[in-house]
């Protein structure tokens, strides 16, 4: 499971086939709510007129300053911001007592800029950068980028230039080997009541585990823990092994080094079975970028679960299969939602994480065994076994989209032509941020941000901040001459 790999639904489609998305005008094809009724009270209020007739949206506080009632809902606060926008006035969202929050505009600037949560969200940054595992690996290149599913491109320090593909699959005849072998039938898994977990943080744990998987030649399950926030390309946090008898939980930050050497043997070893649910999303690429590791012998159980159409999510697949009552999926589930994002960078890990982490793949085995049967009795278990050997060469990592390419697949491109090419241009000051900072493209500049500067072509660090609130931490401070950069890109659009 990876942290920040959430995807957003396009809510429609665009005059040229674009997805929309939901920045400032948000919710469109769902009625215009009061949109028309916020934006001709900030109107009024911005030229210094007297509130429309009838009832008022908006709270004169002074002269200066007037807010929305904590009534009004977040998708009209938003409409409330982008008129502020337009209109050139200042404005931003504080908490209240009560727990809501309000929409406030102004002539004048804020008087403790963007606010104590934009202060939070700096210091947190900060904190970030102090504790980056990564600054104790060597320095990441971030120097490859996809142009097409086929063609790479290498940044050579001023240009893009195409290159070749790295690191070919050589494990494809082992593969085609097992395919024409046809798929064996697992056994019938029973484990202990009370499997024993040992979380893997030396060298010398990794090499004793690392022999005994080799020695037992046994099915294992695999699950990868990874973080995708404060680094540009995201990687491995905690890799999990499971086996008949005993839990591994890996530290991959500690281990970094280590773990390519250790595992790769057993992971190309043909004669183990290694089970995996949806492999395809973040365990076999990081496997691939971050240790080198290929998969041989690889078997999917969301891969079987979808060819027998039953639940593809793990803890009702695991349910709907029978092998983990409602105690169990209930105590999941709760760990689930404490845990799915959390920060698996730091240390140290409390027990229940380490039960989080151990969950995804201690009953995988048994799940394994419980699916390749079904499949076996629907006469299904032939495709669905070549498909979970096809996966590993599938989903060999591949390095992020060109930005251009980024730019023209969000939801968030604008209509406009000028506005569009702009939000290209931002996408590259964007990519190009990112790489240089080691950081993830939202953390530094959110695409919503992106469309509200395109749009305003802001020309000061006062104008962002009336175009976007509140800015991004790297924006807000000035980061490693971020804003700046920013700001000279913008002046450069005609």
């Amino acid at each position: 499971m990876e942290r920040g790999s959430s995807r957003g639904r396009s809510r429609g489609r665009g005059p040229r086939g674009r997805s929309r998305g939901r920045g400032r005008s948000r919710g469109r094809g769902r009625g215009r709510g009061r949109e028309s009724d916020i934006r001709a009270a900030l109107t009024a209020f911005a030229q210094r007129l007297p509130p429309p007739p009838g009832p008022s949206l908006l709270e004169r506080v002074d002269d200066d300053t007037a807010r929305f009632p904590t009534s009004l809902s977040a998708r009209d606060r938003s409409a409330a911001h982008g008129a502020c926008g337009d209109l050139g006035l200042h404005h931003w969202s504080e908490d209240v007592r009560d727990g809501g929050r309000r929409c406030v505009a102004s002539r004048q600037r804020r008087p403790d800029p963007h606010g104590s949560r934009a202060a939070s969200e700096v210091a947190a940054l900060a904190s970030s950068r102090l504790t980056r595992p990564q600054a104790a690996w060597p320095a990441p290149r971030n120097d490859l980028r996809r142009v097409a599913d086929d063609a790479w491109e290498r940044f050579d320090g001023s240009t893009w230039a195409p290159c070749a593909r790295t690191g070919a699959f050589e494990h494809a005849a082992a593969n085609t080997a097992l395919v024409a072998a046809g798929p064996p039938r697992p056994a019938p898994v029973v484990r202990p009541p009370q499997v024993p977990v040992e979380v893997v943080d030396s060298p010398d744990a990794l090499r004793a585990m690392a022999a005994e998987l080799a020695r037992s030649k046994t099915p294992i399950a695999i699950d990868v823990e990874a973080h995708a926030e404060f680094s540009f390309e995201g990687f491995a946090c905690l890799l999990q092994v499971s086996t008949h008898s005993k839990d591994y939980v890996v530290d991959c930050l500690k281990l970094r080094e280590e773990v390519g050497p250790a595992l790769r043997a057993v992971f190309a070893d043909p004669a183990v079975r290694k089970v995996f649910h949806s492999c395809e999303g973040v365990d076999i690429p990081r496997l691939d970028r971050d240790f080198g590791i290929r998969v041989v012998n690889c078997a999917d159980t969301q891969i079987a679960a979808a060819a027998l159409e039953l639940p593809l999510g793990l803890v009702d697949l695991l349910g709907a299969c029978g092998v983990v009552d409602g105690a169990w999926a209930a105590r999941a589930a709760i760990l689930k939602k404490r845990f799915q994002n959390c920060d698996w960078r730091r240390r140290p890990l409390s027990s229940d994480q380490v039960d989080y982490a151990r969950g995804d793949a201690t009953h995988l085995l048994a799940l394994d065994a419980a699916l390749w049967t079904r499949l076996a009795d629907s006469g299904l278990e032939r495709a669905a076994f070549a498909d979970s050997q096809a996966a590993p060469q599938r989903a060999l990592w591949r390095p992020p989209r060109a930005s251009f390419l980024a730019a023209e697949r969000d939801k968030r491109l604008p209509r406009d032509d000028t506005q569009a090419r702009r939000f290209v241009d931002l996408y590259a000051w964007r990519d190009a941020a990112a790489r240089r900072v080691d950081e993830s493209p939202h953390a530094v500049c959110p695409a919503a941000a992106l469309v509200e500067f395109a749009k305003r072509a802001p020309r000061d660090a006062d104008a962002l901040g009336i175009a976007f609130e509140p800015l991004p931490p790297y924006v807000a401070c000035d980061a490693f001459g971020l804003r700046s950069d920013l700001l000279a890109r913008i002046g450069l659009w005609s």
